[in-house]
């Protein structure tokens, strides 16, 4: 028999959470661990933020060059379309 226990104060999960290594430890000051804590909202630019050109004196994932070279030239929506499962993995 499983009971459900009512919970009245529903932040308490927030709360629970503790990073042990002090703060100051790491160079972060209130302010900016309240920035943290409390992110600005997200506003997507209107034109999509192209990619970085490759620069090959900095590590990249080992594919054949003209893969890589592909994948990142490729649009973020064609990733997604590329990446997203429409069916499940088992038949319903």
């Amino acid at each position: 028999m499983v009971r459900r226990v009512p919970q009245r104060d529903r932040g308490w999960a927030a709360r629970l959470h503790r990073d042990y290594a002090p703060p100051e430890k790491a160079g972060i000051t209130a302010s900016e661990l309240q920035r943290f804590r409390e992110p600005a909202p997200f506003v997507r630019p209107a034109a999509p933020v192209p990619q970085p050109a490759i620069d090959p004196a900095k590590p990249h994932l080992a594919y054949p060059e003209n893969e890589y070279r592909r994948m990142v030239a490729m649009p973020d929506d064609v990733v997604t379309h590329l990446a997203s499962v429409r069916e499940p993995p088992v038949p319903a």
